[in-house]
């Protein structure tokens, strides 16, 4: 059985990974926030930008759904064929490559990053931004891999568990 360790953070339950694929220059780490109600697995907008990733200059697909988002809505791209590899708590230490046949690469909305004049200087709207949503590994990859989410309140630990 493999556990691959989260962190409590802030903002939820964190495990990093590192990302690869073939259109990516090297693989680079991502902290993924594990939420289950997220239907999809998407990378975000900070961290395409942190692996030098442009989704248009990939030439990659536009996603035919627009998405819903904690931050609003928005427009994503797919990039096919990645990997994620995570680090497992095993004691001869190891990993579990998980394989993403779609990832999403989320793309900032033009309506949500708009700045306006404010009393003469330049303020950021106040809706939120795309740019403040995590990287997000979502349900579909949790299924499609058979992992479990254990939470030990008590404890204050958590783990994925490959079943």
């Amino acid at each position: 059985m493999v556990r691959i360790p989260l962190r409590y953070e802030p903002d939820g339950l964190i495990t990093s990974g590192i990302l690869f694929n073939i259109k990516m220059r090297s693989p680079g780490p991502v902290d993924f926030l594990v939420d289950t109600g997220a239907a999809i697995t998407m990378l975000s907008p900070y961290d395409q930008v942190r692996l030098g990733m442009d989704p248009q200059k990939l030439g990659l697909r536009r996603y035919e759904r627009r998405l819903t988002t904690i931050a609003g809505k928005g427009n994503a791209f797919k990039l096919s064929h990645c990997l994620i590899s995570l680090p497992a708590s095993d004691p001869g230490g190891g990993h579990l490559d998980l394989e993403v046949p779609d990832l999403l690469l989320l793309e900032q909305d033009p309506d949500t990053a708009k700045s306006r004049k404010d009393g003469g200087r330049s303020t950021i709207a106040s809706r939120p931004r795309m740019d403040y949503v995590p990287s997000i590994l979502g349900r579909d990859l949790l299924e499609l891999h058979g992992l479990l989410l254990v939470v030990d309140f008590k404890a204050r630990s958590a783990f994925l568990e490959a079943r």
